[in-house]
């Protein structure tokens, strides 16, 4: 059960970071601009590398309690239930970056669609293969 405690405060350890590089991407997210997308692909790098472990370690300490006859199911309930949680605000977090630098790349991408109704070659194509098609 030594074991079980060191790791239980490595892992305290580690979900505190994770909230501290959550909250830096809520609050990034807050004032971000375009100059500062290097940073927010730096800070979700880092958070997914941070939950990596903590998901090891979340792994690790429920496995030993499963193994441990004394752990009671209220505390492997609480131990789910709490790996959950962090699960759901760090999935969370992840994707609204994501979905902030996919704004970012829309914006800088020059669009590709294509207005047929507006290009006379796209016509006189259209008008061409449709002469084909008639022919054979």
């Amino acid at each position: 059960m030594e074991d079980v405690q060191r790791l239980i405060k490595s892992r305290a350890g580690h979900r505190g970071n994770i909230t501290t590089l959550i909250n830096s991407i809520k609050n990034f997210l807050g004032t971000f601009d375009d100059s500062k997308r290097s940073e927010l692909i730096g800070l979700r790098v880092v958070l997914t590398e941070r939950y990596s472990k903590l998901q090891e370690l979340d792994e690790l300490i429920f496995n030993t309690l499963v193994d441990d006859e004394a752990t009671t199911q209220d505390r492997l309930e609480l131990e789910a239930r709490s790996s959950s949680e962090i699960a759901v605000r760090v999935q969370t977090k992840l994707c609204r970056s994501q979905e902030v630098l996919d704004q970012l790349e829309e914006r800088r991408s020059p669009s590709r669609d294509v207005d047929v109704r507006s290009s006379s070659s796209f016509s006189e194509r259209a008008r061409g293969m449709q002469a084909r098609v008639k022919l054979r």
